[in-house]
């Protein structure tokens, strides 16, 4: 069974202006397109599917964007948009830190890089450490580094990661972007 993880920041408020978020973030990752990108017709709720064994509910998959620009039209409120930007230099820049400044003995081959963006009300949840799943968050805004994969140390790759310089500054640049606090969070799913 494949796993992969994600370094996440999120906020479980509202934002004043989704759109403008949209707008702001992506201009913050600045990536060559938008390939994959997802709508559900209402808000998720992927925790209750997986506590009750159901799949989630189908999403509209929409057409991918060569340039960036206006991702904000596809959001519409009481839904949940999700982008994944591609060749983005934050993506390469949180790579590179976790590859150099992270022993491999730690993070064996998860490196987190490719961003996806998503925005609407949503929940964050694991599977790989608990079988039974754990619920983290329901959030509004999340964004999280994906990477395939798990650490060889978990708990020391939590610890380790999160003291980078450069994911902190990532925090921090979302947080300005969005006027939110975001909390943290890196989770795996089996």
């Amino acid at each position: 069974m494949s796993q992969s993880g994600k370094l996440t920041f999120y906020t479980t408020d509202g934002l004043d202006d989704p759109r403008a978020s949209i707008r702001a973030v992506v201009d913050y990752l600045d990536p060559k397109c938008i390939s994959v990108i997802s709508r559900g017709l209402k808000e998720a709720h992927s925790w209750e599917n997986f506590l009750a064994g159901r799949d989630d509910p189908k999403l509209d998959m929409l057409p991918s964007l060569a340039s960036p620009d206006d991702l904000e039209s596809y959001y519409l409120d009481g839904s949940v948009l999700s982008a994944q930007p591609d060749g983005s230099q934050i993506g390469f820049t949180i790579a590179q830190a976790v590859e150099t400044k992270i022993p491999v003995e730690i993070r064996g081959e998860f490196i987190p890089s490719d961003p996806v963006v998503c925005i609407g009300w949503h929940d964050i949840w694991e599977s790989a450490e608990h079988d039974e799943g754990l619920f983290i968050a329901r959030a509004f805004f999340s964004i999280g580094f994906f990477g395939y994969s798990t650490p060889n140390d978990w708990k020391a790759f939590r610890e380790r990661v999160f003291e980078l310089m450069e994911v902190q500054d990532v925090k921090l640049d979302l947080q300005r972007l969005i006027g939110h606090p975001l909390e943290q969070v890196i989770y795996w799913h089996a």
